[in-house]
């Protein structure tokens, strides 16, 4: 049976004017970090404390587009346990906006126990070659990501008096999240590689 590759699916979705779920997320948070950085400077506690707000209301929206389009990319490469049941699926009517509906949609979809458990614990290589998960890095993930989630939903659909959003938490979502989305990338990289049309 012919073998597929889920890097050359993604590649294959994307085009000139798009980039990668991946690459997509980078550049979403990277410019929202920098009006971060900008606002910093110039001092105004309302203007830093608006940058900040702006910056997690990016994050959580990077996050969901990244799922979004990867379970596209999944359903689309036939990377799914049940290719049947996401003949009619509507990708972007789902919500990735809170950990429990992330989990259900991607155990669902890869025949998995609990994803979110997988990605913690699934080791990945740094550049000097080291080796360590998500886990290793934020004991705690889940409710540090549940808390992120949380401060994104007041931000935007309620009047959030306290919006003083500390440097220190921003930079450990930050770091947080791009952790995560390598380790999701990395781990379905490899659970896909040996796939073929039979197994679909």
């Amino acid at each position: 049976m012919k073998k597929r590759s889920y890097k050359s699916k993604i590649a294959e979705s994307s085009n000139v004017n798009e980039s990668t779920p991946l690459d997509s997320y980078i550049v979403k948070v990277n410019m929202a970090g920098k009006l971060a950085d900008y606002m910093e400077t110039v001092g105004r506690r309302s203007l830093i404390i608006e940058a900040r707000s702006h910056l997690v209301v990016m994050l959580v929206s990077a996050l969901e587009v990244y799922f979004k389009r990867t379970t596209y990319i999944l359903i689309q490469g036939r990377w799914v346990v049940d290719i049947e049941k996401y003949k009619e699926f509507d990708v972007y009517g789902q919500n990735f906006q809170n950990l429990e509906s992330i989990n259900k949609i991607y155990n669902d979809l890869l025949g998995c126990s609990n994803f979110i458990e997988i990605i913690g614990s699934y080791e990945t290589s740094d550049e000097n070659g080291s080796r360590s998960s998500l886990r290793s890095h934020y004991p705690e993930f889940e409710k540090d990501l549940t808390t992120l989630l949380y401060n994104r939903h007041l931000l935007v659909h309620h009047d959030f008096e306290d919006r003083n959003i500390s440097k220190k938490s921003l930079l450990d979502w930050i770091d947080l999240t791009n952790i995560l989305i390598k380790s999701v990338d990395a781990y379905l990289t490899e659970i896909t590689d040996g796939w073929t049309e039979k197994n679909t």
